[in-house]
């Protein structure tokens, strides 16, 4: 299936649950989808690398301010060294170009979000 098949089937499903589709064009030639929920204004975004966002916007009287969540499944590796000592790492679990994936990912912290705020 090419990339841009599983974009539109990655579109497809999150429009579905209630979400706008906002990427603009160099968005999308980049390999980025970007969505927008209108019952939260919480923004989540797809990228071709295989990261998963959420987008919150905060404003206040010094202006405004967006924060960024990996919402990537993460995997801990022990790590050591030539001398013995070891030490923990936290790593993104990321699928580059699996857009249908991702977006299934999605729809849990998205309902979750939901309720919770």
């Amino acid at each position: 299936m090419k990339t841009k098949d599983k974009m539109k089937k990655a579109i497809k499903l999150l429009k579905n649950d209630g979400l706008f589709e906002c990427s603009s064009e160099r968005q999308k030639t980049n390999g980025t989808l970007y969505f927008v929920d209108p019952k939260t204004m919480t923004g989540y975004s797809i990228t071709k690398s295989g990261y998963c966002r959420r987008h919150t916007f905060n404003i206040s009287n010094y202006g405004y301010r967006i924060n960024h969540y990996q919402l990537n499944k993460t995997i801990q590796e022990k790590k050591n060294d030539r001398y013995g000592s070891y030490w923990t790492t936290i790593g993104r679990i990321l699928e580059p170009g699996k857009y249908v994936k991702l977006a299934k990912q999605l729809l849990g912290p998205i309902e979750h979000w939901r309720k919770n705020n």
